[in-house]
Formats: structure tokens, C-alpha cells, sequence
């Protein structure tokens, strides 16, 4: 039976001596990158909980997390082919699948914070790229709106309050940065450099660089904290959470489980932005608890104002789609659909 792993247990009853089959269960396997203890395992928890009481047990989730069943390239693979039922993870680990709307989101401060990012996909546009995905590779996306912020945190050796305080900045990521993000980060004064065979620490601490880029605060261990001390939140692009369903599975569901399996999805979003924040407030509480460190949001929207001349320069370049400047343009400006 296609997909493999769909397990249908007929649960058999007997009544005056005769047999009556129940409605069947079906069991899910969702495989996701993140460990146990993180805001996506307990948001997934609670999706578990929610399908099966939605659902009356008639659904049943088995939950692998840490790619247990395969990293991000295997998965979406897996469930383009059917051989995975549902995955949660970043949502550009779909990029080779909607190369232009992801671009537009790893391109820095082309949508920032995140209103302009909810309106961004809920645009005609992404609903394109969803229709795309569903129809041409049998994906259909249960949530995929999911935001942490801020949506990454600089480390650095001084103060950066203000988006003047970028200007000169030698910066390293923890995770490698397109040449169309650079070109971006380098419009707002600042000199990215791809880090070879040395990691973070001794880049900072040997004055490579003067600050790094991270993923999150949890990024932020002793060994950094003590060299870059200066930490700020900043909008730059977003980081967004989904959980997809391969399409098989999907038509497996009759209408009711359907609602319950996309309300079930709803709440995995609330939690998981609960759980994000409250993560994000008592590690920083935790560095900054002795005094030693700071801590600045910087301003997304200025520091957008700022890039706003290299945009054109990439689509004219096509690093960048016209029609993704065009909808991040309208996320700024207008309210989501209803």
C-alpha cells in the first residue's frame, strides 16, 4: 500500500456471536529534525494529542524526532515518493521545490518582522507555490506559518544598538550565507566572511571577525558569550516551521478527520510560538542576569530602507524573482486576505 509506512489496524469486534469490523485506525509516521525538549517537540506533542482526540483515535501519530527517519534532504524526498507520511522542519528544507519564494525569504530585511511575513504567505504568490508543490510533488502543507523571533541574534565584540552600528562590522554565520544575502548585508556596511576551517570561537577570538550571525540564542554558549558579549535580535529573514502531509495520506482521511488533522495543526502553531518565546526569554534572562551583557532589537524596518537600492540589483541580476519583490513589497503596505 502506498505510502509504505501507513499501517491500517481493523480493529474486529464481535456482537451475538457474529463479527463487525470498526472503523479502522491509522497510524502516521511524522519524522522532525528538531530534538527532544524543544519548542517543536512539544508543539508536535500537543498536534499528537489533538489529531487523536479530533479525531476520536481513529488517527494515531508515532512521532520520530531528531530525523530519526531521515535528515531534511531524505524527507522531503521521502515525501515527494510517498514513503514518508507527514514531516515538520524548516520550511526552506522545501526550497529546491519553491526556489523563488524561498529565496525572497532568505533574502535579509526583504521581508521584515512578523506581520509582513504573515502577509508574504498568505500572497497570491505562495499559494501558487503551494498549488505547485501539491499538484507536481504530492506535498500538501498543514501549517507552514509558524515564526520564531527574532528571527536571528548577532553576537558581537560591541554594542550594536542602531542599524549605524552594523557599519564595519566583520561578520560570521553559524550557517553559510547565499551570495544574494551577503550582497545585502554588505549594502548595509558590513563585510561578511564565509568561515573555512575555523569555527566561531576562533574566529572571534582571533579577530577574524567581529561578530557572528546565529540561527538562535541557544547558539550563544559560554566560550561566545564571553568573547562577543553584545547580543541583538534582528529581523533579518524568517525562520518559519512547517508540517506537511504527503497527499496520499491525505486522501486516506475521510472530511471529518481532515478538520481535525488542520485545526490539530493550528495549535501545534500556537504552542510552538509560545514555547519559541518563552525559550528565547529565559535564556536571555540567563546571560544577562549578571549585568556583563547587553541586549538590542535592531530596527528591521530601517535597516530595509536601507538595503532597498540592492533589490532591484538582484532581480536586474536574477538573483532575485521580480514577482517575490513585488509580493514582499505588498506585505509591507497591505492587510492578509481574509
Amino acid at each position: 500500500m502506498t505510502p509504505s509506512r501507513l499501517a491500517l489496524t481493523v480493529i474486529l469486534g464481535c456482537c451475538l456471536g457474529g463479527t463487525a469490523a470498526a472503523d479502522p485506525v491509522q497510524t502516521i509516521e511524522l519524522n522532525e529534525q528538531a530534538a527532544a525538549g524543544s519548542p517543536q517537540d512539544f508543539a508536535l506533542r500537543a498536534f499528537q494529542t489533538a489529531v487523536a482526540s479530533g479525531t476520536h483515535g481513529r488517527v494515531v501519530l508515532k512521532l520520530h524526532l531528531s530525523g530519526a527517519l531521515g535528515n531534511a534532504q531524505t524527507s522531503v524526498q521521502n515525501m515527494m515518493f510517498g514513503d514518508l507520511n507527514l514531516y515538520a522542519g524548516n520550511l526552506t528544507d522545501y526550497l529546491p521545490l519553491m526556489i523563488d519564494e524561498m529565496t525572497g525569504l532568505q533574502t535579509p530585511f526583504l521581508i521584515p518582522g512578523i506581520t509582513p511575513t504573515s502577509r508574504y504567505l498568505a500572497s497570491p504568490l505562495l499559494d501558487e507555490a503551494r498549488e505547485k508543490v501539491l499538484h507536481s510533488r504530492h506535498v500538501r502543507f498543514l501549517e507552514m506559518t509558524a515564526i520564531r523571533s527574532p528571527f536571528h541574534v548577532i553576537a558581537a565584540k560591541r554594542e550594536i544598538a542602531t542599524p549605524a552600528d552594523l557599519v564595519g562590522l566583520k561578520l560570521v554565520s553559524d550557517r553559510p550565507l547565499t551570495k544574494t544575502a551577503a550582497r545585502v548585508w554588505q549594502a548595509l556596511g558590513v563585510q561578511y566572511i564565509a568561515l573555512s576551517d575555523i569555527d566561531i570561537k576562533t574566529a572571534l577570538e582571533s579577530g577574524h571577525a567581529d561578530a557572528a550571525l546565529l540561527t538562535d540564542l541557544d547558539a550563544v554558549n559560554q566560550d561566545v558569550a564571553f568573547i562577543a558579549p553584545h547580543l541583538a535580535g534582528v529581523d533579518d529573514c524568517p525562520q518559519l516551521w512547517q508540517i506537511s502531509v504527503n497527499e496520499g495520506v491525505w486522501q486516506h482521511f475521510d472530511d471529518s478527520q481532515r478538520t481535525a488533522v488542520q485545526a490539530a495543526g493550528l495549535k501545534a502553531l500556537q504552542v510552538y510560538e509560545s514555547r519559541a518565546a518563552e525559550r528565547f526569554r529565559k535564556h536571555l534572562a540567563t546571560l544577562t542576569f549578571h549585568g556583563h551583557m547587553t541586549y538590542h532589537v535592531l530596527d528591521a524596518n530601517a535597516l530595509r530602507a536601507k538595503a532597498l537600492p540592492v533589490y532591484p540589483q538582484l532581480v536586474a541580476e536574477g538573483g532575485l524573482s521580480p514577482r517575490v519583490l513585488e509580493a514582499a513589497n505588498a506585505a509591507l503596505t497591505t492587510e492578509p486576505r481574509p
